[in-house]
C-alpha cells in the first residue's frame, strides 16, 4: 500500500513484501512504543515509493523504500529543525549519509530503503 500503509504492496491480488532489502537495521530504529503516523503523498496512487512514518519524543521516523531501478528526488514538508538520513542500497549497508540541518529535499537511490530521522522545530 501507498501513502503511509506501509512497505506492503498488493501485486495481482497477492501481499507482497520487499524482502530483498536489508531493512531489519532500518526498522530498528524506530523506538518502541512509537505511535504511526500517516505520509501524505503527493503521487496518490500513482506514487512508487512506500512509506512508514512513526513518532517518538522529539522525533519523527520516516522509512521510504524506493523499489524503481531510477533514482528519486522528493520534497519534505514540516517544521523541522534537523534531520538525519541512513540508505541501505546496492552500494550502502545502513549508511549515514548526512547529518544536519532540515533541507527539505531528499535523494533515494535506486532499489534503496532511506530512514530520515527529523527532529522536531516547535514540537
Amino acid at each position: 500500500a501507498v501513502n503511509g500503509d506501509g512497505v506492503l504492496d498488493l501485486k495481482d491480488g497477492e501481499l507482497v513484501q520487499y524482502r530483498r532489502y536489508d531493512t531489519f537495521r532500518q526498522f530498528a530504529m524506530i523506538p518502541t512504543g512509537a505511535v504511526r503516523m500517516g505520509v501524505l503523498d503527493n503521487h496518490l496512487d500513482k506514487s512508487t515509493l512506500r512509506t512508514l512514518a512513526y513518532r517518538a519524543g522529539g522525533t519523527d521516523y520516516l522509512v521510504i523504500v524506493n523499489n524503481e531501478t531510477e533514482a528519486k528526488e522528493i520534497r519534505l514538508n514540516g517544521l523541522y529543525k534537523n534531520e538525519t538520513v541512513f540508505v541501505t542500497s546496492a552500494d550502502k549497508h545502513c549508511e549515514e549519509v548526512f547529518n544536519g540541518k532540515f533541507t527539505r529535499t531528499l535523494s533515494l537511490p535506486a532499489q534503496s530503503v532511506t530512514t530520515v530521522l527529523l527532529s522536531c522545530g516547535i514540537c
